[in-house]
C-alpha cells in the first residue's frame, strides 16, 4: 500500500464504513482514512478474482482485517492463506505479500501500514 500524505486522508474522529461503501459505489476503490508519520490506514475494496502485485516494505509492517469477502494471501513462506470476514494478517518488515481475491465476492480490507514511510517495493 503506498505511501500516504497526512493531507490526503480523511482523519476523521469516526468513519462509517458503511456510508463510504455507499459514497464510492463498487469495486474496486481505496478510501485514505487515517495517515500520521506513525501510521497510515486504507480501507480498500477489491473486484472479484483481482490479483494483486507481491510487494513489500523495507522498514514498515503490515496488516489486513478483512471485513467482507474471501480470498487468499500469500505472506513470506508461509503456505497461502484462505481468508473471510474477521481474518486479521500481518506481513513484517521485508517479507513480501500478495492478495488474490475470490473469483465470486468482492474483498474489503482495512490494511494499515507502520510507520508512514515512503518504502514499498514491487516484483
Amino acid at each position: 500500500m503506498p505511501y500516504l500524505d497526512p493531507q490526503d486522508a480523511n482523519n476523521e474522529i469516526s468513519t462509517m464504513i458503511a456510508a463510504i461503501k455507499a459514497r464510492r459505489g463498487p469495486p474496486p476503490w481505496r478510501e485514505p482514512l487515517v495517515a500520521t508519520p506513525a501510521f497510515r490506514q486504507v480501507l480498500l475494496y477489491w473486484t472479484p478474482g483481482e490479483q494483486l502485485t507481491p510487494h513489500w516494505h523495507p522498514h514498515a509492517s503490515e496488516s489486513f482485517l478483512v471485513l467482507e469477502g474471501s480470498g487468499t494471501f500469500k505472506i513470506g513462506d508461509a503456505p497461502p492463506v484462505e481468508v473471510q470476514p474477521s481474518t486479521c494478517l500481518l506481513a513484517l518488515p521485508g517479507v513480501p505479500h500478495a492478495i488474490t481475491v475470490s473469483a465470486t465476492e468482492p474483498l474489503l480490507v482495512l490494511a494499515t501500514v507502520a510507520p508512514n514511510e515512503p518504502d514499498d517495493t514491487y516484483e
